[in-house]
């Protein structure tokens, strides 16, 4: 990452902290840092008519290709993600073709053992079949094929964002960070003191306030906790950013 990224990354968590007083959306926000500039900045009146204008659009423009490519690398990876897992489930379809194959035919031992080679140099030739490399293993472990052992059937499937939907709340995950959507089920309209939030290093607790809590459960991983916010969407819907210590991990959240 450039330096000018880390420079403008490092007011990230203040800005967060102002949005989330801002309940309507990114156009309250924008109002009030406008207002802010009209009032306290020669920001209009600075310089030649049209100035403002013509700096306003650049900056956005700039930071709409910005984030135009950073939305592509991420439907990318997913795309990658998605390809592996077809090749996961051909590998082991093969196997059992051959398996099965080698079940009919009574192979004498001479032929098992160049069909054990076979299946090896398969697997060596096709790297990509290592479903470590790509799913967390509770993932793994899911397979909706007819053969699939009793034990594994009834798993939770992940959910198109890498994660999971589950009956109070759902997750998805990037590689950098973990969203989570948890309806409330109120007939009121929400405000920040309605709720109780409480985000640690390995623990989060949410709710409603004099309620059992929705999430009270500890993170499989450490998270930035200087990084990790939430916000209030429409009064009905508590929105949680974690963001993860390593990109390289995935969660796994119950």
């Amino acid at each position: 990452m450039s330096g000018d990224g880390n420079q403008i990354e490092q007011f990230d968590a203040l800005f967060l902290n102002i949005a989330q007083h801002h309940p309507e959306g990114a156009h309250q926000l924008l109002d009030t840092f406008v207002s802010f500039l009209g009032r306290k900045t020669d920001f209009f009146t600075g310089g030649n008519k049209g100035d403002w204008e013509k700096m306003v659009m650049n900056t956005f423009k700039k930071h709409e290709q910005i984030s135009h490519a950073s939305h592509e690398a991420e439907l990318k990876l997913k795309e990658e993600a998605k390809k592996a897992m077809e090749e996961i489930k051909k590998a082991r379809q093969r196997e059992e073709n051959i398996v099965k194959s080698a079940e009919i035919t009574e192979l004498t031992d001479e032929e098992a053992e160049k069909l054990r080679k076979e299946i090896q140099q398969e697997k060596a030739n096709n790297p990509s079949t290592s479903s470590s490399q790509i799913l967390p293993p509770e993932f793994d472990k899911v397979d909706d094929d007819d053969d699939a052992d009793e034990a594994e059937k009834g798993k939770l499937l992940p959910n198109k964002g890498n994660g999971c939907n589950l009956e109070k709340y759902q997750w998805t995950q990037t590689l950098g960070d973990v969203e989570l959507k948890i309806p409330l089920d109120i007939t009121f309209k929400a405000k920040q003191k309605d709720l109780v939030v409480n985000i640690t290093k390995k623990h989060l607790t949410c709710g409603i306030k004099g309620q059992p809590p929705i999430i009270d459960d500890d993170f499989p991983h450490e998270i930035k906790l200087e990084e990790s916010t939430w916000v209030i969407e429409d009064g009905k819907l508590i929105l949680i950013n974690l963001e993860k210590v390593r990109n390289a991990f995935l969660f796994c959240l119950d």
